[in-house]
């Protein structure tokens, strides 16, 4: 906590009355972060909401992409693992959670009507979460 401050110049009191850990630090770090992406994309799902989903997702990606080789700093925050803060880790699946549940309502206007909501969910967790794993046979959702 002291090299933050050293390395940013702040008074290490007025530091500590804001962040009386280091928990504190990373959780609020990686809030902004996390809140400034999920806010852009959620921008751009709403404008969107009327165009061909395989345009809006590819927009999405690359708000994320960009913003990631924009501010390396900022993509170590939001990718990094932190092992050891269950703080920084409980925040990480909220997120993760919020994120799917972004995209599964951008979904929405685009499913077939006898779509299975689970195997959204599913499909899009897996994606959101960054897996390289397929989904099994029968839990792909198709667009209209």
């Amino acid at each position: 906590m002291r090299g933050v401050c050293a390395r940013t110049s702040l008074n290490d009191r007025y530091f500590y009355e804001d962040f009386k850990t280091r928990d504190e630090l990373l959780v609020a770090a990686w809030d902004g972060v996390r809140n400034d992406m999920l806010g852009e994309v959620a921008a751009l799902f709403t404008e969107r909401a009327n165009r061909p989903p395989i345009e809006t997702i590819t927009a999405a990606i690359a708000i994320v992409v960009d913003g990631i080789a924009r501010d390396p700093g900022r993509a170590h925050i939001l990718l990094a693992q932190h092992v050891g803060s269950s703080p920084l880790q409980d925040r990480r699946a909220v997120a993760l959670q919020e994120a799917t549940q972004l995209v599964v309502e951008a979904s929405r206007p685009h499913l077939r009507h006898d779509a299975d909501e689970m195997a959204l969910r599913m499909d899009t967790l897996i994606a959101v979460g960054g897996s390289s794993k397929s989904s099994p046979p029968g839990t792909r959702v198709c667009l209209r």
